[in-house]
């Protein structure tokens, strides 16, 4: 069963990425972790939640425009129109709290970590925080300055922007690489990966090859 939620706003993050925030018209109730999935006309797709639940029960959502049919239908929706969510389901259960947390996300992947970090973060997660964030250029990093913010006021949270396609004075070439320079085993480590799937698949294989044995 579905559920109605008016579209409040499309915000531009970059040429390709959309914010959009929605207000379901009924009860919605999320976690952390969890995706959603959008419906229009009787086709279905999934996305992930970008922020925590809140008191107005408002939801982020970080969509890439593919200009395929279905984007191309959803994108003519303006603010104040009505779009139908399926319950949510969860994606990234959140972390147990007795080991230290890895984030590795490639472009919208940041979506469903950002809403995690936020319940961390607010409720005064104890362990160390790695969140690497791989992308093509610097305005692929569309919330970079919120993950800057976040780790000068947040001593346990270390926050690795690596740009692939991009030359500047930060990280370059591939967010796994980056992990594997800076870590020489992931053992102790709890993992979650997200992004476009041969990142993920190629970083989980490499990523057990150094210890990991929690990843999701």
């Amino acid at each position: 069963m579905s559920t109605p939620a008016t579209l409040e706003a499309i915000n531009g993050l970059t040429d390709d990425i959309a914010q959009l925030w929605l207000a379901p018209q009924a009860p919605y109730h999320w976690q952390a972790g969890d995706y959603l999935l959008i419906e229009l006309a009787e086709d279905k797709r999934p996305f992930s939640i970008a922020n925590a639940p809140n008191p107005a029960g408002r939801i982020e959502l970080h969509i890439r425009h593919t200009h395929d049919d279905w984007y191309n239908r959803l994108f003519q929706h303006t603010a104040g129109a009505t779009l139908q969510l399926s319950a949510p389901q969860q994606q990234y259960p959140p972390p147990r709290g007795d080991h230290p947390v890895l984030f590795v996300a490639g472009g919208t992947g940041f979506a469903p970590f950002k809403a995690h970090l936020e319940v961390m973060l607010q409720n005064g997660f104890a362990q160390p925080i790695r969140f690497y964030w791989g992308a093509r250029s610097q305005a692929d990093l569309y919330q970079d300055d919120l993950m800057r913010t976040w780790a000068a006021n947040h001593p346990g949270l270390t926050y690795i922007p690596v740009l692939s396609e991009e030359t500047w004075p930060g990280r370059c070439g591939l967010v796994a690489d980056a992990v594997l320079e800076d870590m020489d085993t992931l053992s102790a480590w709890e993992i979650y990966l997200c992004g476009p799937w041969p990142m993920v698949e190629d970083a989980r294989r490499r990523f057990t090859a150094q210890g990991a044995s929690l990843i999701h």
